[in-house]
């Protein structure tokens, strides 16, 4: 618009960039220094009207979502936290962070160093995809070791809950594939289950390669890799042109990086563990771990794989498929006396977007070492339990699971727990 134009003319004469370069938005360059002036004007209005009706929340300006490059993020830094939206794909467990970006590094390339990240839109793109019970445990996992402070599933209804309503991304309270998995997600993230990363890597764009480059995961080996092992957060240059934008001051024992291309995951791996060690994502065979003192969880295509999560044993037939066992008591799992099992694997709809929704049973096995005297049982209405057959030898629960165990939870505990429900 002229009114654009013009601001685009004040802003060149004012900052000494190009006028030509400053108004060709859809540009690289100049234009996102102009842009994100703009942004930061309407910004300061916004902020100051929202500010006299309320002092004491956090202001989230807009979010960064459709695969916005890091020249997006100078801006966003006006609000008191960073919102960023990710959705996923199909297989993204299977994807080789050397060559290919999933919804877990979108999300990472969004934390910039000393501010707050919300998540208010995570979840599949498609609906309904076979392996989507991955995400929770995923994004749990992953967000408890790179320190996100909120995590948002969107969403859980787009409607008035009813047995015959809608079945598609925005119902996940008509989808037991996501469904049978948020809890345990929940529970590892908000409990502390998952360490945070022992070692931080701050990328540090310079104002060249900030805003005359489109940084993305997509294009950037060092975002994709890092987060897979370490902790990562976005540093901001200076930028002389946006003087309200704060440089980042980095600690003194700061590890930081600027080539884009820079990877801690050799390239003829298939697997990569996290540095804290309890995290591993083997995608070569499409495989998510978490194994921690009191979650030990794997998902993705686990069917005909034995695995051994010290202490949890896990013989799964059904090929993509969760399960996770937790400790409900605050206590390593071999010492727990209240243990969640959570079970998840594919489900469709019978008609497109309409419940009701066919699941697949999660069919195996699952070992578990764990305190003596402890009971099986699924829960079959609100205050009411069933005892479910398993064996004991040496220390080790052995639950087998079959086509007619008919839920998504079971719980391992002693029967005087049963009271504390």
């Amino acid at each position: 618009t002229k009114q654009d134009l013009s601001e685009a003319k004040a802003f060149s004469q004012e900052s000494g960039l190009s006028y030509e370069k400053v108004w060709r938005s859809w540009e690289a360059g100049p234009s996102k220094i102009f842009l994100n002036e703009m942004e930061h004007r309407f910004n300061k209005d916004l902020i100051l009207s929202l500010r006299e009706y309320d002092s004491n929340h956090l202001i989230s300006t807009t979010n960064t979502w459709g695969r916005n490059p890091l020249f997006s993020l100078p801006a966003l830094t006006d609000g008191d936290v960073i919102d960023v939206h990710s959705y996923g794909r199909v297989n993204a467990l299977k994807t080789d962070p050397n060559e290919i970006s999933n919804y877990m590094h979108w999300i990472a390339a969004a934390q910039v160093a000393n501010k707050p990240i919300s998540v208010t839109e995570w979840n599949v793109g498609k609906f309904p995809v076979q392996d989507r019970h991955t995400s929770p445990l995923y994004m749990g996992a992953s967000a408890a070791h790179q320190g996100w402070d909120a995590m948002m599933q969107f969403g859980y209804t787009a409607e008035s809950p009813k047995k015959k309503g809608r079945a598609f991304n925005y119902a996940m309270y008509n989808d037991p594939s996501f469904l049978g998995m948020m809890p345990a997600a929940a529970l590892l993230y908000r409990a502390g289950h998952v360490k945070e990363a022992s070692k931080t890597y701050f990328f540090a764009p310079t104002k060249e390669q900030l805003m005359y480059k489109a940084i993305t995961p997509q294009t950037s080996r060092a975002i994709r890799t890092v987060p897979e092992v370490s902790k990562l957060v976005i540093a901001m240059p200076k930028i002389n042109e946006l003087p309200w934008l704060d440089a980042t001051q980095f600690p003194l024992d700061a590890t930081v990086i600027t080539d884009l291309d820079f990877s801690l995951v050799a390239k003829e791996n298939t697997l990569i563990e996290s540095d804290t060690g309890e995290l591993i994502r083997d995608w070569g065979n499409g495989i998510y771990t978490i194994n921690t003192a009191k979650t030990k969880a794997a998902t993705g295509w686990i069917g005909g794989h034995s695995i051994n999560l010290n202490g949890v044993e896990l013989n799964i037939k059904t090929l993509s498929s969760s399960v996770a066992v937790q400790a409900l008591d605050d206590k390593p799992l071999n010492r727990s006396r209240n243990i969640l099992i959570s079970l998840a694997a594919r489900a469709e709809p019978v008609k497109a977007r309409k419940a009701p929704v066919l699941a697949e049973p999660v069919v195996g096995s699952v070992k578990v070492h764990a305190a003596l005297g402890l009971k099986l049982y699924k829960k079959v209405s609100d205050s009411k339990f069933v005892e479910v057959p398993m064996t004991y030898s040496n220390g080790v629960y052995q639950i087998d699971l079959d086509i007619n165990l008919k839920t998504y939870w079971l719980f391992l505990r002693a029967p005087k727990e049963l009271d504390n429900v």
